[in-house]
């Protein structure tokens, strides 16, 4: 259906995107379905009417993951057998959220993040964890620009929107790919990776 040329299309124009930069895998990829040289295909053009907020940051999340995999495989030389990807929890969201607005309204430090998130009893309950991520958060926060911060506002469902991709994942890594919201119980995490994952920065686990 639509959702399925949707992907397509950001399938192709993802692997247009990387021939400047890695010519030869682009060139290898496309010959998977495509005939014809890449580099003879017009550049893709951002038409703003064609995506939506969700999409934009989705596709802010993909590259990130894309990237992230790709550092870690070119320092460490492994050949993956399988990449685990481990989303954050929507808890952590909500606390960035609330720690965006209050830079906003100049009244950001930690103090004032875990006055304000306190008043959750959801929150109360995991109070050691949320210690330590709101620890952290006044440097993260003040290192982000107005793009960044408009992304962050957004919802999206990290671990759905990866699972949409989790065949071109699997096209770009040859491995087995297993996508992961911290958000479940009894989850395949044999290196404890799923603690650092944070909102537009899963975690990653390679064996």
């Amino acid at each position: 259906g639509s959702n399925k040329k949707l992907i397509n299309e950001f399938i192709e124009n993802w692997i247009k995107l990387m021939t400047p930069i890695t010519p030869h895998l682009a060139e290898e990829i496309w010959h998977r379905n495509k005939k014809g040289f890449i580099s003879n295909e017009p550049y893709p053009e951002f038409n703003p009417k064609d995506i939506s907020e969700i999409e934009e940051v989705g596709e802010y999340l993909l590259s990130e993951v894309t990237d992230d995999i790709s550092e870690i495989l070119k320092v460490t030389k492994i050949k993956p057998k399988k990449i685990c990807i481990y989303t954050s929890p929507s808890w952590k969201h909500e606390i960035f959220k609330k720690a965006i607005g209050l830079s906003e309204d100049n009244k950001l430090n930690i103090g004032t993040i875990m006055k304000d998130v306190m008043t959750d009893p959801k929150m109360k309950s995991i109070s050691k964890e949320v210690s330590q991520f709101v620890s952290k958060l006044p440097g993260e926060v003040m290192k982000l620009n107005e793009n960044d911060k408009r992304r962050y506002k957004v919802d999206i469902k990290e671990d759905i929107y990866l699972k949409k991709y989790k065949d071109y994942l699997k096209e770009i890594f040859t491995c087995d790919i297993e996508i992961f919201s911290a958000d479940y119980d009894k989850i395949y995490d044999p290196g404890n990776k799923i603690r650092f994952a944070i909102p537009l920065r899963p975690a990653i686990y390679i064996e």
